[in-house]
């Protein structure tokens, strides 16, 4: 009996620990242009915004992985939050504040990470800036896992 009690403890801590890992699930998204592509081309030192995308579902800090291509590229990316979507996507609104800067030295080659621990708004966008010699061939790719 003893044995049979230790059994039925055991597994029902496996039970409940399976429960709580299974339970974590996010949606994961590329960032747009707003001609709707994942690639997104920042051409020497220009600014390009994305498209908004809805943020007020992230109840936890939204997880960022970007990359940029060529090597030698050199871009900043910036987070912006809103109350609404922008009066024209793809270009510059008044309603967008910069909450996060990600990484103001983006060199190319290989997947980067970093998150957005605080959600206040209800949209949020990216927006890229060439920076110095940055090459006119310049792309980026940007996944939101929130």
């Amino acid at each position: 009996m003893k044995k049979f009690l230790i059994m039925l403890m055991i597994l029902s801590f496996f039970s409940i620990a399976h429960a709580d890992v299974g339970g974590d699930t996010r949606t994961v998204q590329s960032a747009l242009t707003s001609t709707k592509s994942t690639t997104l081309a920042v051409s020497q030192t220009s600014t390009i915004y994305t498209l908004s995308f809805p943020i007020a579902s992230a109840s936890r800090p939204m997880a960022i992985m970007y990359k940029a291509l060529p090597a030698t590229s050199d871009t900043a990316i910036y987070f912006q939050q809103s109350f609404q979507n922008p009066t024209t996507e793809g270009s510059s609104d008044d309603t967008y504040l910069t909450t996060d800067d990600l990484d103001l030295s983006v060199t190319g080659g290989s997947w980067q990470m970093a998150t957005i621990d605080t959600v206040e708004m209800t949209y949020g966008r990216f927006k890229i800036v060439g920076q110095g010699s940055n090459p006119a061939t310049t792309t980026l790719q940007i996944k939101v896992a929130k």
